[in-house]
């Protein structure tokens, strides 16, 4: 299921309408997202889950491949999250949406960043 959304997502991302304008490569904003994940557009809704369901996915792969690994700050972030298993994407977009709209100060910073800190209170690693 969760490649399955992943991959909408991934093809919705690439089939802009023309009338978007210009597309960059820069990362999306908290904004960006909130507005994705709260959108009634289906193609919009199918890219916030793809998002989300890509830094559940990083998380679970920096514990698999990475156990331990405490080099950089990107590793240390993903070890103090542990999203439990059976976890669905209703869960990663209630849990997203909620922390967005209670710090609606931090949405200008790049949403990859914010959803971890979602993630991080939501599923803290208990040792």
């Amino acid at each position: 299921m969760r490649v399955l959304v992943l991959l909408l997502g991934v093809v919705l991302a690439g089939s802009g309408r023309a009338d978007n304008g210009p597309q960059s490569a820069t990362f999306q904003t908290g904004n960006q997202l909130l507005s994705n994940c709260e959108s009634d557009d289906m193609s919009n809704r199918a890219m916030c889950y793809g998002y989300l369901v890509g830094v559940a996915d990083s998380i679970e792969y920096n514990h698999m491949a990475l156990p331990g690994a405490y080099s950089s700050n990107f590793f240390y972030t993903h070890s103090l999250i542990c999203i439990p298993e059976g976890t669905i994407v209703g869960q990663l977009l209630k849990v997203w949406v909620k922390w967005a709209n209670e710090n609606p100060e931090d949405l200008h910073q790049r949403g990859y960043s914010l959803v971890l800190y979602a993630f991080a209170e939501a599923w803290p690693c208990i040792p």
